[in-house]
């Protein structure tokens, strides 16, 4: 926890850079962290489309986030970027000390972030046995961005299931030569390389990030004994991405390793200090060839990607099952257990420009994933206890005996179609279709159409609608001996229908962008009580979703930036009641030659968390407001230092817990500060 001074020295120190404007005057360098409005608006947008689209002319609400804006947040991570963004939450998970949840405009089916597709550089950064990725990835460097696309609503009409409520399309970082190296609170440990050199035709990016700290000190609920006991624990963790890009011609390889570990805190939302344990690993390596035949400009992409995930913890209290096993035992239920999980996709993209009005993207696409039989590893036999066979047996020792998740083999066959055209001097269509046939799931159409429509050269209105869809994960299809949760293998994939109406204003100097959006979900994927407390995974139907989002940014003069966002859900379905229905965030820039100063403030409404073993029963979770800053330096072109806070105020709050065991929300952690160099070289 940061002193009271210290934090009010800091924020001064923000404040102040107002103050030294007279001092720098004399300053010959060249305005290294120069940023204009202007120049932002004027940011290409490929992901909606795969087509280069302005803010104005895409047919999707998106906020957009450049490098030159990144590097000036109190963010290192794609998580705690979502603050930022219309529409969108992210909060920490129960489910290990690592994972953060996210959503988009309220639909959140499980807490492994199911309805959102994140690609990095055309890359499916998707793990179907959870259907989510920032379990795998929880900390993705925002360090090797050059762009980053958050795209609301639905996407399936062009990469098909996952795209559900919206994409995250990431566009890497390179050309770079740096090294960050940093210190921190929590004993943190912070360094990137970034390097690009070229050997003849051949350019090679490299990325490399670790971050380690010893994690914060929490006192939380014993969850293995009355809810009245209080323990102390800590949630140190270690991350680390390594990013390769080869390009020649029109060739492309890349080769990207996530890892993540971290120990303690709570592990399937229970507590067990020295025993709890998580580590995860997300490998891809994929190659893109471009070529032109006859009017076509075609890509070919080939990937690979292997992922694990690997956890412990203990299942039951000390004493549980002592009269139920033979022979008796006192200890607790331990387990741990390892999913992995393999997939092989080749991809065929055509751009056809048929004249200057218009264009047709089309292509086809095959994934093959393989997921194995997964045992878990017990000192009881669980398949015993869920039968409930008794007496357990006990082996005193963790042996592989219970199948927890059935080998499953999925394969996906997909094409699409878009169109793209100019109808009227200032109206754009964008209409697309696309047919996925999911084995032994399902086969789903999805279809977009978007009209845009200029009403002058500042104003623009936009009429979308689409509709998408998300296929069941392996979890839910095929989770057995589970006393918990049980799979379904006959769920069948939720579908979305959504519309939107925008409203953009763009101006030299101030960027506004205001809409109202509905959807509406059928065959929603959800939990529900079959036998006590076990719950299984099924299909039902929800209420609509409806709610309003605005973005606002204004150069209020030379050097000061002023950003605002706002949403607001006017409906949520009862199954949603993790989620805030109210979301803001403020952002104030001011550069002034060798000088940055950012400090941005996020604001989260009051969330339901459940408890007391039912999901009907609640508790309010207070809302809260979350303050990042920085202040950059430039030392030299060569030279920079930085000082980051997070959590400026040193706010304590909670989020809410991924089961109904816990009598209190999840903790967070307290103030958090980052000192840095950067060395370009």
């Amino acid at each position: 926890m940061i002193p009271y001074p210290i934090k009010r020295s800091l924020l001064l120190s923000l404040i102040l850079l107002t103050g030294i404007s007279q001092a720098l005057a004399e300053s010959n360098m060249e305005q290294l962290l120069s940023l204009s409005l202007e120049d932002l608006i004027k940011v290409k947008v490929t992901g909606s489309t795969r087509q280069d689209e302005s803010l104005k002319s895409v047919p999707s609400p998106v906020t957009v986030f450049t490098h030159q804006q990144i590097k000036r947040l109190g963010a290192d991570y794609l998580d705690e970027l979502m603050g930022l963004v219309p529409g969108f939450q992210t909060f920490r998970s129960s489910s290990s000390p690592v994972a953060y949840t996210y959503s988009a405009r309220g639909h959140r089916s499980t807490q492994n972030s199911t309805e959102i597709l994140i690609l990095l550089d055309g890359i499916r950064l998707v793990i179907h046995r959870n259907g989510g990725i920032l379990t795998r990835i929880p900390k993705f460097s925002l360090d090797q961005v050059q762009r980053v696309e958050f795209i609301r609503g639905p996407g399936s009409a062009m990469y098909g299931t996952n795209a559900h409520m919206g994409v995250i399309n990431i566009v890497s970082l390179k050309g770079q030569n740096k090294i960050k190296a940093g210190y921190g609170s929590l004993n943190r440990k912070h360094a990137r390389l970034q390097t690009s050199t070229s050997q003849g035709a051949v350019d090679i990016d490299l990325y490399a990030a670790f971050d380690r700290d010893d994690g914060e000190r929490y006192k939380v609920q014993d969850t293995f004994s009355s809810s009245t006991n209080i323990v102390s624990t800590k949630d140190p963790r270690k991350t680390g991405d390594t990013h390769l890009q080869l390009s020649w011609n029109q060739s492309k390889l890349h080769l990207f390793h996530g890892a993540h570990s971290a120990e303690d805190f709570y592990v399937q939302a229970d507590t067990a200090n020295d025993l709890n344990e998580v580590y995860g690993e997300f490998n891809s390596l994929s190659f893109e060839q471009g070529f032109n035949w006859f009017d076509l400009d075609s890509n070919v992409f080939l990937t690979y990607t292997a992922t694990s995930a690997y956890k412990k913890l203990q299942v039951t209290a000390p004493g549980a099952l002592v009269s139920l096993s033979s022979p008796s035992s006192t200890e607790p239920l331990l387990a741990d257990f390892k999913f992995r999980e393999k997939e092989s996709r080749i991809q065929w993209h055509n751009d056809w420009a048929i004249e200057a009005q218009q264009s047709l993207q089309f292509g086809a696409e095959y994934r093959y994933i393989k997921s194995p039989e997964t045992k878990a590893g017990n000192n009881f036999d669980v398949g015993d206890l869920v039968q409930q066979n008794f007496p357990l047996p006990f082996y005193d020792e963790l042996l592989k005996t219970t199948t927890i998740s059935l080998a499953s083999e999925r394969e996906v066959l997909g094409f699409y179609s878009q169109y793209l055209r100019t109808i009227f001097k200032h109206t754009e269509l964008t209409a697309g279709l696309r047919y996925d046939n999911i084995s032994s799931v399902d086969h789903q159409l999805s279809q977009r159409l978007g009209l845009v429509h200029h009403l002058d050269d500042v104003h623009s209105v936009k009429l979308l609608y689409g509709t998408a869809f998300r296929a069941p994960t392996e979890h839910q299809l095929n989770l057995v001996n589970n006393p918990i949760i049980l799979g379904n293998q006959d769920i069948k994939a939720e579908v979305v229908k959504s519309w939107d109406l925008i409203w953009l204003g763009q101006w030299s100097d101030l960027y506004i962008s205001l809409g109202y959006f509905q959807h509406s979900v059928d065959d929603a994927i959800t939990q529900t009580i079959v036998s006590g407390s076990v719950r299984q995974w099924g299909n039902t139907d929800i209420d609509n979703t409806k709610g309003f989002e605005g973005e606002f940014s204004y150069e209020l003069v030379e050097g000061w930036l002023f950003r605002a966002t706002h949403t607001r859900l006017a409906q949520l379905p009862d199954e949603s009641f993790r989620e805030a229905d109210t979301l803001s965030s403020l952002l104030l820039n001011y550069q002034y030659g060798r000088w940055n100063g950012n400090i941005a403030a996020i604001y989260n409404g009051e969330r339901e968390s459940a408890t007391g073993g039912d999901f009907s029963n609640r508790i309010l979770l207070d809302d809260y407001w979350l303050v990042y800053g920085k202040i950059s330096y430039a030392l030299s072109e060569e030279w920079q230092t930085e000082l980051q806070v997070k959590n400026l105020f040193d706010r304590n709050y909670s989020t809410p817990a991924q089961n109904a065991g816990l009598i209190e929300g999840i903790s967070n952690r307290d103030s958090e500060i980052l000192v840095r160099v950067i060395w370009n070289f």
